[in-house]
């Protein structure tokens, strides 16, 4: 970055996420006086903006834009590029429609939006809750036309008056702005009926230092959570103390307890963790780094 001096960026969320993970809260937590500052708005704006100006430079210096999607961004990594002045733009979208549906300028950004609906194309909600909450159909001239040869999965991803069905469910704030809240065939209907997405917990879980990755999904009509620990972390924070592998286990298994217990205080009652398993091995991921869901949830998609 330093040598090529980008000015463009494009990204999915993890390379931010792991930044902020690795790189600045560190940082913050090895300082007496950074530590105490983010506990404040206003000194958490200051730490940030001073962390902010590093990374600026560890990008070259002539960033005018960190094009992000792919993937949902995580609220407190963006509010860190927020504060910090690292300029992004999020957007939204799918190959089947050429591929961006919403997106906007840096300066437009809106905390947990990804931006407004491109030109020419069209966005509705269907299937609304009590929250406007609902699925995401798209329509206009970026839309593909259809899968090649495949006349069934083509039916199957219109509807009949010619909407293409994203797959994915949000909703639309008075100003426009598109808000992602996850993917349909991912939702867990909680014991109430309530919708409960599985990339909003995972995304509080990732909020802790000690979680590489998590993914969330309902097992006996419980949330569970399978959360691929940050080892490096963790042996870090040992400084150098060797554990057996029998006590390293028990150790880790406190952790996640811990981790577990945090989150749940972030979530509403029925979107809380009610089981944690540990992911022994790097989630197989997407080239859009995202975890190949079908591979650890029972029966998905069912």
């Amino acid at each position: 970055m330093e040598e090529v001096r980008p000015t463009v960026l494009c990204a999915v969320p993890l390379i931010f996420e792991k930044i902020f993970h690795k790189q600045v809260l560190p940082k913050i937590n090895k300082s007496k006086i950074f530590s105490k500052l983010v506990k404040s708005a206003v000194g958490r704006r200051l730490v940030y903006r001073l962390i902010g100006t590093k990374i600026m430079k560890m990008f070259g210096g002539r960033l005018k834009g960190a094009i992000i999607g792919g993937a949902s961004l995580n609220r407190e990594v963006e509010q860190f590029l927020k504060d910090a002045k690292i300029p992004f733009a999020p957007g939204y979208g799918l190959s089947e429609a050429a591929p961006v549906v919403a997106c906007c300028p840096p300066e437009d950004a809106k905390m947990g939006s990804v931006g407004k609906i491109t030109q020419g194309c069209t966005v509705k909600i269907v299937e609304q809750n009590d929250k406007g909450v609902g699925d995401i159909l798209v329509k206009g001239p970026n839309v593909m036309q259809g899968y090649l040869k495949n006349d069934k999965a083509t039916e199957e991803v219109f509807t009949e008056d010619g909407w293409l069905i994203t797959g994915d469910r949000g909703y639309m704030d008075e100003e426009g702005y598109l808000y992602i809240r996850g993917r349909t065939k991912n939702v867990i209907i909680g014991p109430s009926g309530e919708n409960i997405y599985p990339e909003v917990v995972e995304d509080k879980l990732k909020e802790s230092l000690y979680v590489e990755e998590a993914l969330v999904y309902a097992e006996n009509n419980l949330v569970t959570a399978r959360v691929y620990p940050d080892l490096s972390y963790i042996e870090n924070e040992l400084n150098g103390h060797h554990l057996s592998n029998e006590a390293m286990q028990k150790h880790v298994d406190g952790i996640l307890s811990n981790v577990m217990k945090e989150t749940n205080k972030k979530l509403a009652a029925s979107a809380r963790v009610k089981k944690i398993r540990l992911q022994s091995e790097p989630f197989i991921m997407t080239p859009t780094k995202k975890i190949k869901r079908p591979l650890y949830v029972p029966n998905y998609g069912q």
